[in-house]
């Protein structure tokens, strides 16, 4: 019960106690008055009442003690684990993000050298990629496919191969692997000398892999 609402209620129990006194006053005034009436005949008035007031009461309700505020809870929170490493992307994924990037590249130096970029044929791809395989399935030493200028569509004026081989023991990303046999074939000058002839108007890239032998790269260019 808070403070306001004890006071109120002891006022209001004071008040029925004095007012009942106040009737009581009333009562005996009443009694004087008819005793004074009769006091020519011969009985004597009765003294004055007297009137006695009792100050009200007044309580005061203690206020509530005050309790303190529990103390804030502090809990240690542990620190988020790391997010695990992204899963590798499956080989044929990495494969193909390779050939593409292969074929990117070499357009961008022809780009770089005011030449034309080159269009990418599916057939040269398959001729391309049919060779890579054969060499990563026997993990065979790099070797020119002797007869990839018969194995491509027909009807091509001029014909050129590069090849190329890199065992990175699963430590580089596909665009590092593209990177580095690019970079390798325009170091050297007949390799170099394929990319950037101006004649040849196709290319196509075949690329596999061997867990054990790292990544093989046929690149075959025409002229149609």
């Amino acid at each position: 019960m808070s403070d306001r609402s004890a006071a109120t209620t002891v006022v209001a129990m004071d008040g029925r106690r004095v007012a009942g006194r106040t009737r009581r006053r009333r009562a005996c005034a009443v009694l004087v008055a008819a005793l004074a009436v009769l006091a020519p005949v011969g009985c004597a008035a009765p003294a004055a009442p007297v009137v006695t007031q009792t100050p009200p009461s007044v309580r005061s309700t203690a206020p509530p003690p005050v309790i303190p505020a529990p103390e804030p809870t502090v809990e240690a929170v542990a620190p988020a684990e790391p997010p695990p490493e992204p899963a590798p992307a499956p080989v044929a994924d990495r494969v193909t993000a390779v050939e593409d990037q292969v074929v990117a590249l070499a357009n961008q130096a022809r780009a770089d050298a005011g030449l034309t970029a080159l269009v990418r044929q599916p057939d040269l791809d398959a001729v391309a990629l049919a060779w890579s395989s054969h060499l990563a399935g026997e993990g065979l030493d790099l070797a020119h496919n002797p007869d990839f200028s018969q194995q491509i569509p027909a009807g091509w004026t001029t014909s050129g191969e590069n090849m190329g081989w890199l065992d990175d023991h699963g430590q580089l990303t596909v665009e590092e692997v593209a990177a580095r046999i690019h970079q390798s074939w325009m170091d050297s000058p007949r390799h170099r000398e394929n990319l950037l002839n101006p004649a040849y108007t196709h290319i196509g890239v075949g690329v596999a892999h061997n867990p054990e032998h790292g990544y093989y790269l046929t690149q075959n260019l025409a002229a149609y």
